[in-house]
């Protein structure tokens, strides 16, 4: 292709090839990536003819002949007459917006859900694949976070997409999250979305949300356009959009694209943060050497208040599944007994690990024998553990016994998260399958795996 390019560059040179009219300050000809071309003329006959001759010559010299089936024009202010007579001429296909170029839509207007199907279905086929699988709430939270929000990246480091889509693909998200619509499960949403993606600092699982994330990537734009870039398409907009202005004396938000338009609106909110220009500029008085979407994203996003559990669950050294299924406890999102009955569907609310009283978080953490006995066996070591009558008591002691850095700390909150893992995963044992295990065993199984998780976690 750098043949090719040559070949068109000096067409251009000779006038063979008249540039497009926006393209011409700057001598673009045609863009090429990988096996993806697109050539630019201004619609005259004389352009037509000169591509056709470049075409002829690059076939006569490599061997490599275009496709007509594989191609398409796209016209732009020139008659109907004009566009058939330029398809006939040069057997290529009249095409229309929005196509697929590099795997994102390439469109005129207004990007709609519609026009982001393919992101969708994408990611609908990835998540199908998965629910074959038996994982755990905890895999399926790494799942989330890091393939899907990485398959929406390139996205939405391009566009602003439709509010409508991302509340799509949220729902998506969650509903798998939580195995909702796997045929062989009936299970309900857990946690809403809005507390799924906040940080852990703040109550949540450590998701971005994505309607923020997917702002602070557009903002990245108005950063470009205002630091030294080497990017055509930042040399494009200041040659024919800026012109001599600066991105912030734009007044009018009319005129232009539908993305162009999104780019000025995004500069609400963000012309405090940003300074300078060019290798000076910066974010909030601070230099940066590059674009950080996450600190703008921190910037523009509304903040929460730290929740005082946050070092208790999420501190070094924690288990994933343990972590979690911790975090649905303290929200109280387990399915108990009592839960279930509320919503119809059982008629037992009794506690399947001890005689007497409602399985409800309380009791079973709380004011259950068989819970207690698994808490003493496992925590005894590190202090006496209490007397709780409610799991509020017993999160209160456990942030101020195990909120700290030490080995002590390290080691007790830990083997605290694996005991109400380990009782609740009894629980739905006995429930379920009709299996039992002795307090004095499950607290063997808890040490085992606390003693696995401390040596390679901390070594």
């Amino acid at each position: 292709m750098e043949y090719f390019s040559c070949l068109i560059q000096r067409a251009a040179l000779d006038n063979q090839v008249p540039y497009h009219p926006r393209c011409k300050a700057l001598e673009i000809t045609h863009l090429c990536f990988a096996d993806d071309l697109l050539v630019f003329t201004n619609g005259s006959i004389r352009g037509v003819a000169g591509i056709n001759r470049v075409l002829a010559q690059f076939y006569r010299d490599s061997g490599l002949r275009s496709n007509p089936a594989k191609c398409q024009l796209f016209c732009c202010g020139t008659s109907v007459e004009e566009q058939q007579w330029i398809s006939s001429f040069t057997g290529f296909p009249l095409g229309s917006l929005p196509v697929r170029y590099l795997g994102v839509p390439l469109i005129s207007g207004k990007l709609t859900s519609a026009d982001c199907s393919v992101l969708v279905d994408r990611i609908t086929k990835r998540i199908s694949t998965w629910q074959a699988l038996k994982l755990s709430y905890a895999g399926r939270l790494q799942l989330v976070s890091s393939v899907i929000t990485s398959i929406m990246q390139y996205w939405m480091a391009l566009f602003l997409l439709p509010q409508k889509l991302l509340k799509a693909i949220e729902n998506i998200c969650n509903h798998f999250l939580w195995g909702v619509g796997d045929r062989s499960l009936r299970k309900r949403v857990l946690v809403a979305w809005k507390y799924v993606a906040l940080p852990r600092r703040e109550g949540g699982l450590g998701i971005r949300d994505f309607k923020k994330w997917n702002q602070a990537c557009v903002i990245r734009h108005i950063w470009n356009l205002l630091a030294v870039s080497g990017s055509l398409w930042v040399a494009w907009v200041k040659k024919y959009r800026l012109k001599t202005r600066s991105i912030w004396e734009i007044t009018g938000q009319s005129a232009g694209t539908w993305i162009w338009r999104k780019i000025l609106k995004s500069r609400e909110g963000v012309q405090s943060h940003i300074s300078g220009s060019g290798e000076s500029l910066a974010w909030d008085n601070r230099v940066l050497p590059r674009y950080s979407v996450k600190l703008v994203w921190k910037a523009i996003r509304e903040s929460q208040e730290e929740v005082d559990w946050y070092k208790v669950v999420w501190g070094k050294p924690f288990s994933p599944k343990h972590s979690l299924l911790l975090w649905l406890v303290i929200l109280n999102r387990i399915t108990t007994k009592e839960k279930l009955q509320s919503w119809g569907l059982t008629d037992d609310s009794s506690c399947g690990l001890c005689p007497g009283g409602i399985e409800t978080r309380d009791h079973l953490f709380s004011g259950c024998s068989y819970g207690r006995s698994v808490f003493v066996a496992v925590l005894s070591k590190f202090c006496r553990f209490p007397e709780c009558s409610t799991w509020q008591d017993q999160l209160q002691w456990a942030i101020r016994q195990w909120a700290g850095s030490s080995g002590g700390c390290c080691e007790g909150r830990l083997k605290w998260s694996m005991c109400v893992s380990y009782i609740w995963r009894e629980r739905c044992s006995r429930a379920h399958d009709g299996v039992f295990c002795p307090p004095s065993r499950l607290a063997g199984r808890i040490e085992d795996e606390a003693k696995w998780t401390l040596a390679t976690r901390l070594s």
